[in-house]
């Protein structure tokens, strides 16, 4: 999990693996309330998008709000 801040606004990444589709998810929590959800079924696609996304969100005027954080048990998607 990782949060971002700009401004008043915020968002929570959480990253997940689905065992039940096998797919790796991406989930954005907005602040707002909003979610996005994006699902990789390629584990190296998930890992580019990661990456390419930090390098976005700090372009877009995000930082870094708090340090990541890693479940033992990860998530259970529904």
């Amino acid at each position: 999990m990782w949060t971002y801040k700009r401004g008043e606004e915020s968002v929570l990444l959480e990253t997940m693996f689905d065992q039940g589709n096998e797919e790796f998810v991406l989930r954005w929590l907005y602040s707002d309330g909003r979610e996005d959800l994006e699902r990789y079924t390629n584990r190296f696609t998930f890992r580019a998008r990661l990456l390419e996304l930090e390098d976005d969100l700090r372009s877009w005027g995000w930082t870094q709000f708090n340090p990541s954080v890693s479940l033992r048990e990860g998530w259970r998607v529904r």
